[in-house]
């Protein structure tokens, strides 16, 4: 645990402080699907942009770009947590549900059964395993989980849901020391975040304080 870091960008230290938040709630969640969730909310208080300035911003692009500015900013810390999350990494990458190009080919050919989507659909080779193919996964996930399309406490994915919450739960952190030390030189991608708080006596946004998570 890091002291208590008083931030001067208002919105870095806003999305600081909510993705915090979240996260320590998601590290003391025992219910894994709840985990995931607050884990995500963490991850998107980071990436996320008003959609309501932006109607042609597209959720899959924010999250690209945020990952791009962590390939970029946090290759060695990146390189030094990947062995902890190997084997979770795996799991999802083999996972051909969290395939969208699989959810695809099993519509077309309207499969429901479980054997012959498994025999049928096979996952593409050129796909790497590159942090951005791991949160596209992981984004399918989430769109399976926030959007109904999963059920709370499934025997179906709680391996997968599992090796999510590792990787995130990993990240997180990793992802935060990044924005409060490189966000600055980023401001196209950081600023205006959504939903900001109505300030006090007509005073600016300065009262979040972040205690980072580690």
């Amino acid at each position: 645990m890091t002291p208590t870091t008083s931030l001067k960008d208002d919105d870095l230290s806003l999305r600081l402080h909510r993705s915090e938040s979240w996260g320590r709630h998601a590290d003391n969640c025992k219910d894994e699907d709840t985990k995931f969730i607050s884990y995500w909310i963490s991850l998107n208080a980071l990436y996320g942009r008003a959609k309501y300035l932006d109607r042609s911003s597209d959720e899959w692009n924010d999250i690209s770009a945020f990952v791009t500015f962590i390939e970029t900013t946090a290759r060695d810390a990146l390189r030094e947590v990947r062995p902890k999350m190997s084997h979770a990494i795996a799991n999802v990458l083999s996972n051909r549900f969290l395939d969208r190009d699989c959810w695809k080919q099993w519509a077309e050919n309207d499969e429901r059964n479980k054997a012959k989507r498994l025999e049928t659909a096979t996952l593409a080779k050129n796909k790497s395993s590159d942090l951005s193919e791991v949160f596209r996964r992981l984004y399918e996930l989430r769109t399976q989980i926030f959007h109904g399309c999963s059920t709370h406490g499934s025997d179906r994915n709680r391996e997968t849901i599992a090796a999510a919450n590792q990787i995130i739960g990993t990240l997180i952190p990793l992802f935060q020391t990044a924005v409060h030390d490189k966000g600055s030189q980023q401001k196209k991608l950081f600023n205006n975040p959504p939903y900001p708080p109505s300030a006090k006596d007509e005073s600016p946004f300065t009262s979040i304080r972040t205690t980072r998570r580690r």
